[in-house]
């Protein structure tokens, strides 16, 4: 029968065990990272931890970092802005493909250009993240980082000498299950996908940030691309990148309380799998707000304004698309004078659209929801289709109106008298819970201001007379 453990041995044990975890300082102990994370992995160590001193550490042994099996942390002693690994636009950043787990850690480093290369071979270390590169098996954590100007453009010569052009993920490529924290993505380019990022696996990010990130051949994604496996992002910011903000390509793609500002094409793009928007926020990108050509597309709580060329454009191009929009807002969108804010295109195959408790009001240009093509008749439910220039309850939706609580009112925005969150509502409007013929909240925003003033036209007789 075992005894069980005394107090003391449990505290003398535990003693052993933060003892064998060591600090190695670079430069102080080691000359550079890498041999900062071989004496780690020499004494095979678990836990150690690879302190870095504040500089731009560059050149061999400080760039096209290995961590070979071992779990560790790597780490900067004064954050990200003073701890920066700068590749020179001749190497790699670091490589993680050894089997860690999520107690291997990076954190508070800069990452900056980074360059992935080939000789005549076509490994993913050669071609995807020059910033960094995650392997399939790999699940470390990854903590306030910044990944900047890496470029994931290389090339392999094919059977007849000709350069082949390939690369994605140009700031980080994961192809694990890392779990990312408070990261930055600026400036990073990729051939083929994901300038900021690209991934595959079951990576979890929350509260990062990409902006001003590119792909420059055919590939989509400037902020990220996410590819086969599951994909979740929390409070991530999308803005300023070219190509898109964020693409989805087979596989799950799943975010909450993030926001697409400012892209350089859509929003959110997807094309095919499955891309899930929960409570977010679509603006000021300079195509649709959302986009798929092929898959699933949710959309919930999410609030679709002021996109170029459409809130909602669903061209069923590859291959079958079906969207479904719950409680959301899509409304300052503009499109072409024959367009629609929500358009339906069945190019090659049909295209299913369901649309429950949302707002379409309001978009300066064309009509509500628009289908061409293959479609299945949208099915709408209580919702308030109002003020749209091209028509409202026209074309694909005529005879829906007033038939399952749909209705046409002035939703009765706030705008500028709640400039924090302008497409709330006003109280009174038709779209709050105690006023909306379905008694639900219609939208993807409630009240947020008080009552309408209603100013009445007074002649200018009556204004003296209040002075008589």
């Amino acid at each position: 029968m075992s005894r069980p453990i005394s107090l003391a041995m449990a505290a003398l044990l535990l003693a052993v065990s933060v003892a064998h975890a060591a600090t190695i300082r670079v430069p102080d102990d080691q000359p550079t990272i890498q041999a900062g994370i071989d004496a780690a992995a020499e004494a095979a160590a678990e836990g150690d931890t690879v302190l870095v001193a504040p500089g731009t550490y560059t050149g061999p042994g400080n760039v096209d970092l290995d961590f070979y099996g071992t779990d560790l942390v790597l780490m900067s002693e004064a954050g990200a802005a003073v701890t920066i690994i700068d590749c020179g636009g001749t190497a790699c950043g670091i490589c993680v493909n050894g089997g860690q787990g999520p107690s291997s850690v990076i954190q508070g480093l800069t990452i900056r250009n980074g360059q992935t290369w080939a000789q005549g071979g076509s490994g993913r270390w050669f071609c995807d993240g020059a910033g960094m590169y995650i392997g399939p098996s790999c699940a470390p954590t990854i903590r306030d980082c910044h990944f900047q100007d890496c470029i994931a453009v290389a090339f392999v010569l094919d059977m007849w000498g000709m350069p082949v052009y390939m690369g994605s993920g140009g700031g980080l490529a994961c192809e694990g299950s890392a779990t990312i924290t408070g990261c930055t993505f600026s400036g990073n380019v990729a051939f083929e996908q994901g300038g900021g990022m690209y991934c595959e696996g079951s990576p979890v990010l929350t509260d990062c940030e990409f902006y001003g990130n590119s792909t420059v051949g055919y590939g989509a994604g400037g902020g990220m691309t996410c590819g086969q496996g599951s994909t979740t992002l929390t409070d991530c910011v999308f803005f300023g990148n070219g190509g898109s903000g964020m693409c989805c390509v087979l596989g799950s793609t799943m975010l909450t309380s993030c926001r697409f500002e400012g892209n350089d094409g859509s929003g959110a793009s997807c094309f095919s799998g499955k891309l899930t928007l929960t409570d977010c926020l679509v603006s000021g990108n300079s195509s649709c707000g959302a986009f798929c050509s092929s898959g699933d597309l949710a959309l919930t709580g999410c609030t679709i304004t002021g996109n170029g060329l459409g809130g909602v454009c669903l061209r069923a191009q590859l291959n079958s698309v079906d969207a479904l929009l719950m409680n959301c807002t899509i409304s300052g969108n503009s499109c072409a004078p024959d367009g629609g804010a929500v358009s339906c295109n069945g190019v090659n195959y049909p295209v299913s659209l369901t649309l429950s408790d949302c707002i379409v009001a309001s978009n300066t240009a064309g009509c509500a929801i628009l289908c061409t093509g293959a479609f299945t008749e949208p099915a709408l439910s209580c919702c308030d289709i109002y003020g749209n220039p091209g028509g409202d309850w026209i074309g694909c939706i005529a005879g829906q109106y007033g038939v399952n609580s749909n209705f046409s009112d002035d939703p009765l925005f706030c705008l500028e008298d709640n400039p924090g969150e302008p497409y709330s509502l006003h109280e009174g409007s038709p779209c709050l819970p105690e006023n909306s013929p379905c008694g639900e909240l219609v939208g993807a925003v409630d009240q947020g201001c008080g009552a309408v003033t209603v100013v009445e036209a007074v002649s200018w007789g009556a204004i003296k007379a209040m002075y008589r």
